[in-house]
């Protein structure tokens, strides 16, 4: 596929992102496509420029050169990425003052399209959460608040760094979950995610970064067979690949 069909195709498509950090060139020319209706997982090292990767993607960040296309529209404004981004940052921190029902009801009040509620509500385990603040909430329970926040925005592309990182296994069954239901409903997901284990479950495509670049892109399928054996877990093939990239000279 050539990148003008990539920019004319349904979905999310970034062409060639490069992002500098001063002088350094921290995001080098990288290009996928996210489809929807799929979780489209990002891995890499630490450093490797994932989350400048999303950043950029959704606005926060400046492009040096490059463009992010979504349904075949180049985005140039800020306003232009807010309106079809939602996006949960790693960390996401809430006021201490705020509860939970507040926040989930701005959520639905600033809502765009249709989305599950009542489903993202039961799998995120939202309802003791509603009249508490804040302040009293463990990291989990608010990553799992504002990640139904984030969801029930109802925004066709979802934009997501390290959204499983504080859950436990139990929590992250549920989570996923919620990921999948967003997807059934055509949205195209976008998501780093640090534990290989978990993007090999959940991803229907995965880009691996390295050092700011591209090292590969595909189905767990098509990365297995770069690496050259179909058996290999979404681990093992991260380790091969990162063994075969080019070094800087």
């Amino acid at each position: 596929m050539n990148d003008d069909a990539g920019a004319r195709m349904p979905g999310l498509f970034a062409d060639r992102i490069s992002v500098h950090a001063g002088s350094r060139r921290i995001v080098d020319e990288v290009s996928f496509r996210a489809s929807p209706g799929e979780v489209t997982a990002v891995i890499g090292p630490n450093g490797a420029g994932k989350t400048s990767l999303l950043d950029a993607i959704v606005g926060l960040r400046a492009v040096e050169s490059g463009a992010v296309h979504v349904d075949g529209k180049r985005l140039a404004t800020f306003r232009e990425h807010a309106r079809m981004f939602s996006y949960l940052p790693d960390q996401g921190e809430v006021a201490t003052e705020v509860t939970g029902f507040t926040l989930a009801r701005h959520a639905l009040a600033c809502a765009t399209g249709e989305t599950p509620v009542a489903e993202l509500r039961q799998l995120l385990e939202i309802e003791p959460l509603i009249h508490r603040g804040a302040a009293v909430l463990s990291r989990g329970e608010r990553q799992r608040l504002l990640l139904y926040c984030t969801l029930v925005l109802g925004r066709r592309f979802v934009v997501l760094d390290e959204p499983f990182s504080a859950f436990d296994p139990l929590q992250l069954e549920k989570v996923q979950l919620a990921l999948q239901c967003i997807a059934k409903t055509g949205a195209t997901i976008l998501a780093s995610i640090h534990q290989l284990a978990d993007a090999e479950q959940i991803a229907d495509r995965v880009l691996l970064l390295a050092e700011g670049r591209a090292l590969a892109f595909g189905t767990l399928a098509e990365l297995r067979a770069q690496a050259g054996d179909p058996q290999m877990t979404l681990r093992e093939v991260f380790l091969a690949l990162l063994e075969r990239r080019p070094r800087a000279a």
